[in-house]
């Protein structure tokens, strides 16, 4: 089955703080196939977005040392949609390979890709996620 074909009912939400990364992201996502893609810009954004709304996949950074982080506020996220009931595909990012320390237990990306990353980068990343 295509990869369109797989994502065509899915909801995405990204989480992430750049806004040029994000946006990209969000337009690669659509391009890809997914139905609905939002995107969040901080943890208290993603937070209200999971109460609201099931999510299928999930790309989330680490956010360290972000101007708006108090910490590594990606792993959060995961264990909330979790505990929310939702078991989303996650695509944990970063822009320092260490990062993947942060991503254990509950948070337990699919798989991790680091920052920066192309269009090509991300539609392989989701082919794998996503076995297409």
């Amino acid at each position: 089955m295509a990869l369109k074909d797989k994502l065509k009912d899915q909801a995405a939400l990204i989480v992430e703080d750049e806004e040029g990364v994000g946006s990209f992201a969000a337009k690669a996502l659509s391009l890809f196939g997914f139905q609905k893609v939002d995107l969040a810009e901080d943890e208290e954004k993603a937070l209200e977005l999971l109460s609201s709304q099931k999510y299928h996949f999930i790309l989330a950074d680490t956010n360290y040392g972000a101007p708006s982080a108090k910490d590594h506020y990606g792993p959060r996220i995961v264990v909330a949609a979790r505990k929310l009931g939702q078991q989303p595909i996650i695509i944990a990012t970063s822009g320092l390979e260490s990062s993947k320390e942060f991503w254990k237990g509950e948070s337990m990306p699919n798989l991790f890709l680091v920052k920066p990353f192309s269009l090509a980068d991300l539609k392989a990343s989701i082919e794998i996620v996503y076995q297409a």
